[in-house]
């Protein structure tokens, strides 16, 4: 976006700097300045609008009263690794038990799940919740490890 929107300043603002505009070259100059002014206000209402999806984040966890409901706004999910290792796919663990220094302790059916390949799927109660694959089992991660986007996550907030 950023990129385009530099691309064709750079393509139209020549045009603006024509003889007809001289001596004083008012026109280009009130087109730069109006440029400036937009983009400040741009970028107050973005931080308008990232802050009210902080506040009501924080407002919807505040409100949760049920396990299920806070664990949406928790910081940590679920995945699902192979029983025999002790390593993420991919990844290089330790002989602790410890993944990267994620804890694999903790693994209970009562917790909430992000399960396999779905990993960026809301995660469900335990009720709900499917037992893992044969051969795995579920190791708490910290969300941002998971790939989701910050509609998924909603312990996500935005840096202002």
């Amino acid at each position: 976006m950023w990129l385009i929107g530099y691309s064709v300043g750079q393509m139209v603002a020549p045009q603006w700097w024509k003889d007809k505009y001289k001596p004083r070259n008012r026109v280009p100059w009130a087109i730069i300045l109006t440029s400036y002014c937009c983009q400040v206000v741009i970028i107050l209402s973005l931080r308008w609008y990232l802050n009210q999806r902080n506040v009501n984040r924080d407002k919807a966890a505040a409100a949760a009263t049920t396990e299920e409901e806070k664990e949406k706004y928790s910081e940590y999910g679920w995945i699902e690794v192979p029983i025999d290792s002790t390593t993420i796919p991919n990844g290089n663990g330790k002989e602790n038990g410890n993944v990267d220094g994620v804890s694999t302790a903790g693994d209970s059916q009562d917790e909430m799940v992000v399960v396999g390949e779905k990993e960026k799927e809301k995660a469900v109660g335990p009720a709900l919740a499917p037992a893992p694959a044969p051969g795995m089992k579920r190791v708490r991660v910290e969300k941002r490890f998971l790939d989701l986007t910050d509609f998924e996550n909603l312990s996500f907030r935005y840096v202002l």
